[in-house]
Order: structure tokens, then C-alpha cells, then sequence
């Protein structure tokens, strides 16, 4: 690279430049040619560095509480299921009692609609 003159640099922060190559050196493509050091960028930097740091946070207690909730979820189901095929063998008793006489009307009404509670506790959470 052949810059002609004597090139000049602006920039729109305040700061030290170092030159990282002189007059005549080979330079390649990507080569590191000069810094600018600057307190208020360098500043800037460490805000920003910080407001990532805490939104990594937020995202992981996000994703945390997304984990337990889910799981909460996944309880709430499988107990619902679980009431489900309960009621289901109580209302089928109480049928079999009720027609052998054991049981009376009522008590046969009473599981199909604790059936009936527990199918739609079931299928809600699905």
C-alpha cells in the first residue's frame, strides 16, 4: 500500500492514536494498521459490556423460570390424567354397585360427575 503524502486521520472521539506500522513497511490485507485509544469509547465499551452481562441474566432467569414452569405444567397433566382414570374406575364401581342394589342413585351421580370434573381438568391441560 502506498499512501502519498502525508495521510491524515479524524475521528470523532478523543483519544490517542498509535501508529502500528511506519513509513515503507509491507502491509497485508486485514493487517492491523493503527489504534485509537479513547477513554470515552473505552468507557462506552464497559457500560455496554455491563448492560449485556445483565440482559445474559435476565435471559437465563427467563429461561429458568420458562424450565420450571414447564414442568409445573407437566405435573398439573399427568396428575389431572391420573384423577381422570381414577373417577373413571370409581364411576365404573359405582355403577356395578348401583345396579347390584349396594349403592343408591345418588352415589352413582355423584361419580359421573366427579368424572366428568376430573375428563375436563384433563383435557384442559392437554
Amino acid at each position: 500500500m502506498v499512501a502519498a503524502g502525508s495521510p491524515t486521520l479524524y475521528a470523532n472521539a478523543l483519544g490517542t492514536v498509535a501508529l502500528k506500522v511506519h513509513a515503507g513497511d509491507a502491509v497485508s490485507k486485514g493487517q492491523v494498521m493503527a489504534t485509537v485509544d479513547s477513554p470515552d469509547l473505552n468507557a462506552k465499551l464497559s457500560q455496554e459490556d455491563a448492560t449485556l452481562a445483565g440482559l445474559r441474566l435476565d435471559w437465563q432467569r427467563a429461561m429458568l423460570d420458562a424450565e420450571r414452569r414447564l414442568s409445573q405444567l407437566r405435573d398439573a397433566y399427568e396428575q389431572a390424567q391420573v384423577d381422570q382414570k381414577t373417577a373413571q374406575r370409581e364411576r365404573d364401581r359405582s355403577r356395578k354397585a348401583y345396579e347390584l342394589g349396594s349403592y343408591s342413585e345418588l352415589q352413582a351421580l355423584k361419580a359421573e360427575d366427579s368424572l366428568e370434573k376430573a375428563q375436563f381438568a384433563w383435557h384442559s391441560r392437554k
